[in-house]
C-alpha cells in the first residue's frame, strides 16, 4: 500500500473527493455511470462494482491524475474515460449481444485499474513476461474489491478473469524471462488456461482490445495520444528519450506490427478504423523519420502534430 490507498481508504471518501475537487468540467464517472445503470440490472454486485470504480478513479486521480502533484500524462484518469468510451461504443455494436451483465462491470473495472500502479521496479518477473505494474495494479484492484465487499460477492472466477484481463494487457517488445512474444499477452496467457469459457476468454481479449484502440482514432487524435505517452516518458523516465525515433520507428512499428485486435467485437468495431489510418501512419512515420537528425525534440512534436492534422485534412 502506498499514500494513496491510505488517504482514499473507502468509497465514501472517493466520492466525497471527486465531487468536492475534480473541476465542474471534469466527466468524472458520470457517462459511464449512466451507461452502465442502463445496461446492468440493479443488484448488490452492480452498487459494490460503483463503489470500487469510484475508488480505483479517486485513487488514479491523485496518484498520477488531474488532482496530483506530479500528474502523468497519458496514464492518468483520463485513460481510463478513454477506454470507457471505448467500451461504451463496443456495447452499441450488434457484436456485443454475447456480452453478459457481469461482463460489462468486469470491463469496466479492467479499465478502471489495470494502469493504477505505474512506478513500479523494473526488473522483471521470473519466468513470465507479466509486468511490474500491471502486477501491481492487479494486487491493488483486489485490495479494493476486498474493501467494498468484505461478504465475498466478486467470486474467484471474476477475479481470476480480472487477472488474465490486466496481467494480458502488459504490452511486450520482445525478449524477456528467457520468453519471446511481442505485442500484448492475452493470448500466450490464454493458451495456459484450461478451464475458461469462450465467452470468459472473449472479455479477455476485448479487455486488451479496448486497452490499445487509440490506432482507430482519427490521425490527429492518435498523434496527441502519442505525444501524450511520449510526455510520460520524458518526464517519469527518462527526459533524453529520442524523440525522432519514437515517432517514426517507433509508431510505425506499434501501429503496423505489434498492435492488434484479437476478440471479436474489437475486430468488428476497431479493425476497419485502424485500416483506414494505415495509410497515413507510414506517411507520418517517413516525414518524420526524414527530419534533419539535429532536429529538436519540441520541433519533432510540432512537425508530428502539424503532419497528422494535415495528413487528416488531405
Amino acid at each position: 500500500m502506498d499514500a494513496i490507498e491510505e488517504e482514499i481508504s473507502n468509497p465514501n471518501q472517493a466520492a466525497a473527493l471527486l465531487e468536492q475537487r475534480l473541476p465542474d468540467d471534469h466527466m468524472g464517472l458520470d457517462i459511464w455511470d449512466a451507461w452502465i445503470s442502463a445496461l446492468v440490472a440493479p443488484s448488490r454486485v452492480l452498487e459494490k462494482v460503483k463503489q470500487a470504480m469510484r475508488v480505483a478513479f479517486a485513487r488514479m486521480a491523485f496518484r498520477n491524475g488531474i488532482l496530483s502533484a506530479q500528474p502523468r500524462p497519458y496514464h492518468n484518469e483520463g485513460h481510463i474515460n478513454d477506454l470507457l468510451e471505448r467500451l461504451i461504443l463496443c456495447s452499441r455494436h450488434s457484436s456485443s449481444e454475447s456480452v453478459p451483465e457481469y461482463g460489462w462491470m468486469l470491463l469496466s473495472f479492467f479499465a478502471a485499474t489495470h494502469d493504477l500502479r505505474q512506478a513500479e521496479d523494473n526488473t522483471p518477473l521470473e519466468n513470465t513476461l507479466v509486468g511490474r505494474n500491471e502486477s501491481a495494479s492487479y494486487d491493488e484492484a483486489i485490495r479494493i474489491i476486498d474493501m467494498v465487499d468484505p461478504e465475498q460477492k466478486f467470486r474467484q472466477k471474476y477475479r481470476d478473469i480480472l487477472q488474465l484481463m490486466i496481467y494480458g494487457s502488459t504490452f511486450s517488445h520482445g525478449q524477456g524471462a528467457g520468453l519471446v512474444f511481442e505485442g500484448n499477452l492475452a493470448l500466450p496467457l490464454l493458451a495456459e488456461v484450461n478451464d475458461i469459457t469462450a465467452v470468459d476468454r472473449e472479455l479477455v481479449l476485448l479487455a486488451c482490445d479496448i486497452d490499445t484502440a487509440n490506432v482507430s482514432l482519427s490521425i490527429t487524435q492518435y498523434a496527441q495520444s502519442a505525444i501524450k505517452v511520449f510526455r510520460e516518458l520524458q518526464s517519469h523516465h527518462n527526459p533524453e528519450y529520442p524523440a525522432q525515433a519514437f515517432f517514426s520507428k517507433q509508431q510505425y512499428r506499434y501501429f503496423l506490427e505489434l498492435q492488434k485486435f484479437h476478440s471479436v467485437i474489437g475486430k468488428s468495431v476497431f479493425e476497419p478504423m485502424k485500416q483506414h489510418n494505415t495509410d497515413a501512419i507510414q506517411k507520418l512515420s517517413n516525414a518524420i523519420s526524414e527530419l534533419p537528425a539535429e532536429t529538436s525534440q519540441e520541433d519533432v512534436i510540432v512537425a508530428f502534430s502539424t503532419t497528422a492534422q494535415q495528413l487528416d485534412h488531405g
